[in-house]
């Protein structure tokens, strides 16, 4: 079985894996972890006190949103309660894209864990509008 490329960086120091992943450390229990995809995708991750943010940059549709869901999966084992997504660096949004927040959203609910998400620039909040979807979350400004 192969390593999990999702797997968090070290929680001290600083390294590049050279897969796209890098990771910074302050000695403490935070780190920031990045993930870049194929196409313009970017998953930056980073927890503090319990928090986790992800904050995605570049486009989430059919092609990236399978690397959105694995990190999610992957997120799902980690002891935060709190996880916000950060969608203000997305330029698009697609059904599919969509779909893979619903789909964590609904589960993580039923595991009583905190799942937010910070809102992404116009284009992004119109398929939540468009798809009547936007009541489902809890959105952070």
């Amino acid at each position: 079985m192969s390593e999990s490329p999702f797997r968090p960086g070290p929680p001290f120091g600083a390294g590049h894996a050279g897969d796209g992943k890098q990771w910074r450390g302050d000695g403490g229990d935070a780190w920031t972890e990045e993930l870049s995809a194929p196409g313009d995708f970017t998953i930056r991750a980073s927890r503090d006190e319990g928090t986790l943010v992800l904050a995605l940059y570049g486009e989430l549709d059919m092609a990236t949103a399978d690397t959105l869901t694995r990190k999610l999966d992957m997120v799902g084992s980690l002891p935060p309660a709190r996880v916000v997504v950060d969608l203000s660096g997305l330029q698009f949004l697609d059904s599919t894209g969509l779909h893979a927040l619903i789909s964590v959203h609904r589960e993580w609910s039923t595991a009583e864990r905190s799942f937010k998400l910070i809102r992404g620039p116009r284009a992004v909040q119109r398929v939540f509008e468009l798809t009547e979807t936007e009541a489902l979350f809890e959105f952070e400004d």
